[in-house]
C-alpha cells in the first residue's frame, strides 16, 4: 500500500497535523460500528434462526466497507504527514518503508 500512500499523503495540506489524520480515520471506524449497530443491534438480521428481524440494505455494507478503506488510508498516511512536516519523533523515523 505504499505506493498509494505516497501518493494520497501528496493530497493532504501540509498544514493538517499527522494526528488529525489519524483522528479522522478513527472516526470513519466508529461511524461504520454506529452504522452497523444501528441496522443490527442484537447481530440478528443475517441470521435465518432469527426471521423476525430485517437483513441488511446492501448499501450499509458498501459504506462500512467505504470507510474501513478510508480509515486505513489514513493510519497508512499519518506518518508519511509528520516526515512530511517534520513532525515526527524518533520511534516514527524508524520506519523504512516509504
Amino acid at each position: 500500500m505504499h505506493p498509494f500512500w505516497n501518493k494520497v499523503v501528496e493530497w493532504v495540506p501540509k498544514s493538517v497535523a499527522p494526528n488529525v489524520l489519524t483522528f479522522v480515520g478513527f472516526l470513519f471506524t466508529a461511524g461504520a460500528c454506529l452504522l452497523l449497530s444501528i441496522y443490527d443491534y442484537h447481530f440478528y438480521a443475517n441470521s435465518t434462526d432469527f426471521p423476525q428481524y430485517a437483513t441488511i440494505p446492501r448499501w450499509v455494507y458498501l459504506v462500512t466497507a467505504l470507510s474501513i478503506f478510508i480509515a486505513y488510508t489514513l493510519d497508512g498516511i499519518d506518518g508519511k504527514q509528520a516526515r512530511r512536516t517534520n513532525t515526527s519523533g524518533p520511534l516514527g523515523n524508524f520506519s523504512t518503508t516509504d
